[in-house]
């Protein structure tokens, strides 16, 4: 999948070639995780991250826009059950740490419109984003209750993705960001206790939302 993720890098670069300008920037916040497939479900897990990333805007209004980042980012998922009384009866954490290399392109929305319903104009710069990303495991953590351990069974050491998300600027340099990120059904992050494969359930995958704040060259 690495080499992938690297053709596909040198498929852009005839577009990256021809563009007019380069930006660079970089992104702080926190993520939300849940891991599809390990039978908890929510958004329970909250972890920071951080990336940079370098930019180049091609076209002709200079309205698109292809982002290569490095990003540290946590995933995994948490549940605490508790009884009655409010004491803890069961403790599981998944903890996975990654460098992710998330390769975006963005589209800049001038206006929203539905005819006869809405027509409005974006005061602020407003972008649209989709792209890929792979990340590679640095380190992988259980907690059943004893603590954070080594898991029993392995995951891969790569978690290869799709993203889409939303850009909104309030400033010339300053602008929020939000990414929805899943792993490709084709590749999970590790396979089911059994090796069952259900159709497109191929095992566990990651499941991220990322809330970012960002500043921009």
């Amino acid at each position: 999948m690495m080499r992938l993720f690297v053709f596909i890098v040198l498929l852009i670069a005839p577009i990256v070639s021809f563009s007019q300008s380069f930006t660079g920037g970089l992104k702080l916040g926190f993520d939300i995780s849940q891991v599809d497939g390990d039978r908890r479900g929510g958004y329970s897990a909250i972890f920071p991250t951080g990336s940079l990333y370098a930019q180049t805007s091609f076209g002709d209004e200079q309205r698109a826009s292809l982002a290569l980042g490095v990003s540290y980012i946590r995933k995994g998922s948490k549940e605490i059950k508790k009884d009655e009384y409010g004491d803890i009866t069961s403790i599981f954490a998944i903890r996975l740490q990654y460098i992710e290399l998330p390769l975006t392109f963005s589209w800049q929305m001038n206006k929203f419109k539905i005819p006869r319903l809405v027509d409005y104009t974006f005061k602020n710069k407003f972008c649209l984003e989709a792209g890929v990303s792979y990340a590679y495991l640095m380190k992988a953590e259980v907690n059943e209750g004893q603590g954070f351990l080594a898991p029993d069974k392995a995951f891969f050491n790569y978690d290869c993705g799709i993203h889409f998300g939303l850009k909104y600027y309030i400033g010339e340099h300053f602008f929020l960001n939000y990414r929805f990120s899943y792993t490709f059904f084709f590749l999970p992050i590790r396979k089911h206790p059994g090796g069952q494969v259900y159709r497109l359930n191929r095992g566990v995958y990651n499941n991220v939302m990322i809330f970012t704040v960002g500043w921009e060259i």
